[in-house]
């Protein structure tokens, strides 16, 4: 996999191959990016089984509509919104079954079918929550200050610090301007900050 990650060939050069009917060239992109993937998956669907599937899905859903790509973007950032959109559609899947009593068999293959990444957005929790000690109870208590923030916070909040991306990469990924992205940082941690503070008095 490293080899992968050297910069031998770019994301964009991946794409084109494929395009170009090289489609075996396209477990490049994904060895380069799938436990990325499946962590930052995993903080919005909470389960890791359950995020590996959504980011099988998500991969799917590229490469079905890979000739579509009109390299506007990144291939990374385009890839990253159809994974966004997908994980939430996947919690709001789960939600409705549980309000109907339903079971989880059903396919995630709903939302988008044209590749274009465009993001549905909905309110989820997104730690992933032990309570194994003292890192476990941090946790807890994290995964409970994210539920104060907006949707739209939480969702830049993750891909600074938890996934890593810069402002121009969340930017692009969730389709806002970079000073609407430092705007709903600020606001996130400020929030975040506050509310665990509250916290320390009990």
């Amino acid at each position: 996999m490293d080899s992968y990650n050297c910069g031998n060939i770019s994301d964009d050069d991946v794409v084109r191959l494929v395009q170009k009917g090289e489609v075996d060239k396209f477990d490049i992109f994904i060895l380069r990016y799938l436990e990325e993937a499946i962590n930052f998956a995993l903080r919005i669907v909470k389960n890791r089984e359950d995020a590996e599937d959504v980011v099988q899905e998500a991969f799917y859903r590229f490469f079905k509509n890979i000739n579509k790509f009109k390299f506007a973007s990144a291939p990374k950032t385009y890839f990253y919104r159809i994974l966004l959109n997908t994980a939430y559609n996947f919690v709001r899947k789960q939600r409705m079954l549980k309000i109907f009593g339903l079971g989880r068999n059903l396919p995630l293959s709903v939302g988008i079918e044209n590749g274009d990444g465009d993001i549905h957005t909905t309110s989820a929790g997104y730690m992933k929550t032990s309570d194994i000690e003292l890192v476990g109870f941090f946790r807890v208590v994290l995964g409970k200050s994210l539920k104060k923030l907006s949707c739209r916070e939480r969702e830049v909040l993750i891909l600074k610090h938890f996934q890593g991306l810069k402002i121009d990469e969340i930017s692009a990924i969730l389709k806002i301007t970079p000073g609407t992205v430092k705007t709903l940082l600020f606001r996130a941690v400020h929030k975040l900050a506050k509310e665990l503070g509250s916290k320390d008095k009990y």
